[in-house]
């Protein structure tokens, strides 16, 4: 029996890929390598704290989608995470390390059903589109992770102005599909971020919790 869905919407980190080691671990490389002592444990604790809040605040919200306004963003959250474990000299090096390790291909590791499940999907001749809450560089880095042939486009909140659950971005991915709602699967690592926000504006919303960390209702 023929599917109803035409279009694959899909989440980027810890659904397609997941940071090396792990994101507290290649942050504390970024620390050292700028001669800055911090311990891992209370670093991933400022971490999750700050970009907890950050998730936190308004999901209506919107902002300017450029390169530059990303890294202020970016510099913004890092400043936080310095301001929460004391941390007063060497920042800007600091944040240049941490921007070169993120943006750079060789600290992320694909889950190892991306290739066959993506090839897959493209043998049913389905439309293929990222939508994620990442920075401006989410292009290059699925094209250096040999990604990009998969998709159609990709839609980057860094570049639209507005981060999932917020209906702006799954709106933008719609449009670039031209697709209706009901023709449109999205999944995601996030409950709150992919499902609940994919099924806000008519799209089917899949959790896929590789962790096992979601709770929902209760269970």
């Amino acid at each position: 029996m023929a599917s109803r869905y035409e279009t694959v919407f899909l989440d980027v980190g810890h659904t397609l890929i997941w940071p090396y080691p792990s994101y507290e671990k290649l942050s504390l490389r970024a620390y050292h390598r700028a001669g800055v002592a911090v311990e891992l444990a209370r670093l991933k604790e400022a971490i999750d704290e700050i970009w907890a809040e950050v998730f936190a605040q308004d999901p209506t919200a919107t902002y300017e989608a450029t390169e530059e306004a990303n890294r202020q963003f970016l510099w913004e959250v890092e400043s936080r995470i310095f301001d929460r474990l004391g941390v007063r000299e060497r920042r800007e090096e600091i944040f240049e390390h941490l921007m070169a390790l993120f943006n750079d291909p060789a600290n992320y590791r694909l889950f190892p059903d991306v290739h066959p499940t993506l090839a897959a999907l493209k043998k049913r001749d389905l439309q293929l589109a990222i939508v994620s809450n990442w920075s401006w560089r989410l292009p290059d880095l699925v094209r250096e992770l040999g990604l990009a042939d998969y998709f159609d486009f990709i839609v980057v909140s860094a570049r639209v102005g507005c981060a999932k659950p917020h209906p702006g971005i799954f709106q933008a991915a719609l449009q670039r599909a031209r697709a209706r709602p009901e023709q449109a699967i999205h999944v995601g690592d996030s409950y709150h971020a992919d499902v609940l926000g994919a099924q806000a504006v008519g799209i089917t919303g899949v959790l896929l919790d590789r962790e096992d960390k979601v709770e929902v209702d209760g269970h």
